[in-house]
């Protein structure tokens, strides 16, 4: 009899360690974000946008000076631009994103914008500077040959820049899923109920094959999808697959611990279990109601904060350490 009973409490025992090591720890930036990976190629071609914008507007404002000596102080424009962009690329060569957004944002664009005021300033100074109709004409001829150069130049990195974004969205949700699928065989291996994982990954799977839908379209169509649908969070439509797979995971160990609650008289565990619950039908009702809308107000906390996953995580870990000490306690008090 004494030999069966440690045998049992063997099994409890290694059940409990392998609970412990399938209980996840949530750090709700990481964990809730719309993944989004920085791939250089992605912030080249930004890059080269701007690039084109930027000899859009010099090559006008050097039009400009070469045929108006009047109008020499857009060379202030054309520095300043030129400059601003070396600064840029040097966001590119780092791979700052976070950087080149501020910077195109703060710098950029103002710059952008002052040397439009100071081409509409100058050209309303032609008649006083008596620029003759054959000038202006010249220089119409010139912005439009410009602005199709750019309008041309603009299309063709659009084009590569959507179809890389969707590639790389789809490639890293497949990452996702397929380290998510080996999660699942190893829970289902061990005698884990992973119904519920699976059905997330459905919903998974019906996101990659939307956007997959769109692959070899017209840029304005792949990024129309890609604000459309997401995994995470932001999209038109927002599974909230990260959400809802950690849900179902921690409601597979939660079932799993439940009947080793209900033969156990230690009241912490009987207390975090609950709560853990708790928890978890808070995240369920929260998602509800966001019905795969982006997250607002503190909704994003409610599904991954102190009341939501990483409050039923830890519960769950407090579940499981006190299971292991009833066990231990067990074992001395039988001697």
């Amino acid at each position: 009899m004494i030999s069966q009973i440690k045998n049992i409490r063997t099994v409890l025992v290694a059940m409990l360690l392998v609970l412990a090591v399938i209980v996840p720890t949530f750090a709700m930036t990481a964990s809730a974000a719309s993944a989004s990976t920085s791939d250089p190629q992605v912030l080249q071609l930004r890059y080269d946008n701007v690039n084109a914008h930027a000899t859009f507007t010099n090559g006008y404002m050097g039009d400009i000076m070469s045929m108006v000596p009047q109008a020499s102080d857009l060379q202030t424009q054309v520095n300043t631009i030129t400059s601003d962009l070396q600064t840029l690329d040097g966001y590119v060569s780092s791979n700052d994103n976070d950087g080149f957004n501020s910077y195109v944002k703060n710098t950029m664009t103002p710059a952008f914008q002052n040397a439009t005021a100071a081409i509409k300033t100058d050209r309303q100074q032609f008649k006083a500077w008596n620029v003759t109709n054959a000038t202006r004409q010249t220089l119409n001829t010139d912005y439009k040959n410009l602005q199709s150069q750019y309008q041309s130049q603009i299309n063709s990195t659009n084009a590569q820049l959507a179809s890389l974004l969707l590639t790389d969205r789809i490639n890293e949700y497949n990452t996702v899923l397929q380290d998510n699928n080996n999660v699942i065989a190893n829970m289902s291996g061990k005698g884990y109920d992973v119904s519920g994982m699976q059905t997330v990954q459905s919903y998974g799977q019906a996101v990659v094959s939307k956007l997959q839908s769109v692959q070899g379209s017209d840029p304005k169509t792949i990024m129309n999808m890609l604000k459309s649908e997401c995994l995470g969070n932001g999209a038109t439509y927002s599974e909230h697959y990260y959400a809802e797979f950690d849900q179902a995971r921690l409601q597979s160990v939660s079932a799993k611990l439940a009947p080793m609650v209900a033969n156990s008289s230690n009241s912490t565990v009987k207390s975090a279990f609950a709560n853990a619950n708790t928890d978890l039908n808070s995240v369920t009702s929260t998602l509800q109601i966001v019905n795969h809308q982006a997250y607002t107000g503190g909704q994003q906390n409610q599904v991954w904060g102190a009341s939501g996953l990483q409050g039923a995580s830890q519960n769950l870990k407090t579940v499981i350490e006190g299971l292991k000490s009833d066990l231990s306690n067990s074992k001395v008090n039988q001697g």
